[in-house]
C-alpha cells in the first residue's frame, strides 16, 4: 500500500503538514490550484508596494506553534504591537472595545449601554443558538444594535438572527471588550473605569509580508525532495474498499496513502459524488490602494460597520512594517465582501467610485488626489458562513465522509472553520501526529498549554475540530 501523503491546498495548514511529514521521511505531494503558495496568507506585490491578504500577524499561546514559526522565519522576523480601531457613529474608537468606549457615545446612548451591561442576562434565551441572542446576552441591546448587528449583517450578507452564535464566539469574542472586564455588577464597572489595566500584545511579523513564512516552507519542502505542484488540482478521486486509492490530476494519477483536504469542502464532496453540503463561503474583493502621502491613520486595521459604507475593513500594510511601502508613501488594503459569482464579484471595477467616495467620507485619505493607483484582487472562499443550520449540515457532511478511512480535513476551508493562522499550524501538527503515528514514525510533540488545550477541546465538542475522519477520531 502506498505511503504517499497527498495534500490538496498549499495554505498555512497544508504547507506546515507537508513539512512535518516530509521531515519524517514519508513521500509527499502538495497540490495547489494557484500559481503560488500561501492560500489565504498569500501576498500581492506592485512595484515597491507589498500587501497581505488583509491583516495578518502571528501569535499563539501554544509554545510549539511559536517555536515552529520562529524556526521557519529565522532572522526574517519582527516584533510588533497590535493597534486597531473601529469606526461607528462617525467616530473612531480603540479596538478591542474598552469600557470607556461606552462613555464616549452620545449621553443618552451611553446611559442605555451602561445599564444594558448590568441587565444583559434578561436578553438571553438559552435555547436560541443565534448570533443575535448570544450578543444580546453578552453586551445588551444598545451595543448590539449600534455595532454588532450592522457590521455582521453587512459583512456576512445574512440577518444576525439567522447567523449561528459560533460566529460571535469565534469572531467577536476574540476582540471585543477585554475578557478580564467583569461587568456583572456596578462595583466592578466603576472599578474598571477608575483603575484601567490596558493590555498590550506583541506579535510576530515577517518583513515583506506574512507570505514569507509560506515561501520559506515551500523552499524547505523542495530541498527535502517533496513534490510541490502549483497550478494543479485534482480532477477525480478513485477509491475502493473505503479508501482513496488514486488522485487524478491533469498530469496523471498519483498513488495515495493518505489524502488531506484543505481546499473547500464542497469541492471534495463533488469529486466523491456526495450531495452538495449546502455550506456557503464568503468571498472578498480587495481594493489595494497606493498613496503618495503617508497613512492618515496610524493603526494596523480598522472596522467599518455602517451599512452605508461599502467596505467593512481597511488594513494599512505600512503600519505592520515599513518594508511594505516606499518611504514617505502609504497603502490601504480595502475589503468589500461578496459571494463568488454575484454582481460585485463579476464587476468589481464599478465599485471603485463608491470606494473612493467612502474613503474620503471616513477620513482615510485627506484628498483623493493622494491615491496614485488601486489594484483589485478577488479572493474566493475567504470565510465560512455560519448560518443558523451550519452545524447540522457540517455534521451530516462529515458523517458521509467517514466512509473513506484515509481521508482527513484540515485548514479553514477544508474544515469549514473560522480560524487564525496559528490554529491552522496547530491543526497541521494534529494531522501529522495521526499520520505519522499510524506509520509508527516519530510525530511532533504536542504539549499544548492549558488555554490552547481548552480551545481545542471546545472546538472538538463543538464539532468543528473533527479533523480526522477515521474510526476513533482524534
Amino acid at each position: 500500500m502506498s505511503q504517499r501523503v497527498i495534500i490538496v491546498g498549499a495554505g498555512v495548514c497544508g504547507l506546515t503538514l507537508a513539512y512535518h511529514v516530509a521531515r519524517a521521511g514519508l513521500p509527499v505531494t502538495l497540490l495547489e490550484k494557484r500559481g503560488g503558495v500561501g492560500g489565504l496568507a498569500r501576498g500581492f506585490t506592485y512595484g515597491d508596494h507589498r500587501f497581505d491578504l488583509g491583516p495578518h500577524r502571528f501569535h499563539s499561546p501554544v509554545n510549539k506553534v511559536m517555536t515552529f514559526i520562529n524556526d521557519v522565519l529565522g532572522q526574517d522576523s519582527a516584533s510588533i504591537t497590535r493597534s486597531s480601531s473601529v469606526h461607528f457613529l462617525g467616530k473612531y474608537h480603540d479596538w478591542p472595545l474598552k469600557l470607556k468606549t461606552v462613555f464616549q457615545l452620545p449621553p443618552l446612548v451611553s446611559v442605555r449601554a451602561f445599564f444594558d451591561l448590568l441587565n444583559k442576562s434578561k436578553h438571553h434565551d438559552p435555547g436560541n443558538p443565534s448570533f443575535e441572542n448570544y450578543v444580546l446576552g453578552k453586551y445588551g441591546r444598545t451595543l448590539y444594535s449600534l455595532f454588532f448587528k450592522e457590521y455582521t449583517e453587512k459583512f456576512l450578507g445574512i440577518p444576525a438572527a439567522d447567523t449561528h452564535q459560533n460566529w460571535a464566539k469565534i469572531g467577536v469574542d476574540r476582540a471585543t471588550i477585554d475578557e478580564k472586564v467583569n461587568t456583572a455588577t456596578l462595583q466592578h464597572l466603576v472599578k474598571m473605569m477608575l483603575i484601567p489595566r490596558p493590555r498590550e500584545m506583541n506579535f510576530i511579523y515577517p518583513p515583506g509580508g506574512v507570505h514569507v513564512l509560506c515561501d520559506k516552507l515551500r523552499e524547505r519542502l523542495i530541498e527535502m525532495g517533496a513534490d510541490v505542484r502549483q497550478n494543479a488540482s485534482p480532477t477525480a478521486l478513485l477509491s475502493s474498499e473505503g479508501r482513496v486509492r488514486k488522485v487524478i490530476t491533469a498530469e496523471g494519477p498519483i498513488e495515495c496513502g493518505h489524502l488531506v483536504w484543505t481546499a473547500p469542502i464542497d469541492e471534495l464532496c463533488q469529486l466523491l459524488g456526495l450531495p452538495d453540503p449546502d455550506l456557503q463561503y464568503l468571498s472578498l474583493l480587495l481594493f489595494n490602494a497606493m498613496t503618495n502621502k503617508p497613512d492618515v491613520h496610524k493603526v494596523q486595521w480598522c472596522y467599518y460597520g455602517a451599512p452605508d459604507l461599502i467596505f467593512s475593513r481597511i488594513s494599512y500594510p505600512g503600519q505592520f512594517h515599513d518594508s511594505m511601502v516606499p518611504k514617505g508613501r502609504g497603502a490601504m488594503c480595502i475589503e468589500v465582501t461578496c459571494r463568488e459569482g454575484d454582481e460585485r464579484w463579476n464587476d468589481p471595477e464599478r465599485l471603485l467610485p463608491a470606494v473612493r467616495r467612502d474613503l474620503e467620507r471616513v477620513g482615510a485619505v485627506r484628498d483623493l488626489r493622494h491615491i496614485d493607483d488601486v489594484r483589485i484582487e478577488r479572493v474566493d472562499h475567504a470565510y465560512p458562513i455560519y448560518d443558523i443550520k451550519y452545524r447540522d449540515k457540517l455534521a451530516a457532511t462529515k458523517q458521509r465522509l467517514e466512509g473513506w478511512k484515509n481521508l482527513m480535513l484540515g485548514g479553514r476551508t477544508g474544515m469549514f472553520w473560522y480560524n487564525n493562522m496559528d490554529h491552522s499550524i496547530a491543526n497541521a501538527f494534529q494531522i501529522s501526529k495521526k499520520i505519522l503515528g499510524s506509520t509508527l514514525r516519530e510525530a511532533p510533540d504536542l504539549a499544548y498549554g492549558g488555554q490552547a488545550r481548552q480551545v481545542l477541546d471546545e472546538l472538538s465538542r463543538d464539532g468543528r475540530q473533527g479533523v480526522v475522519l477515521a474510526p476513533g477520531g482524534m
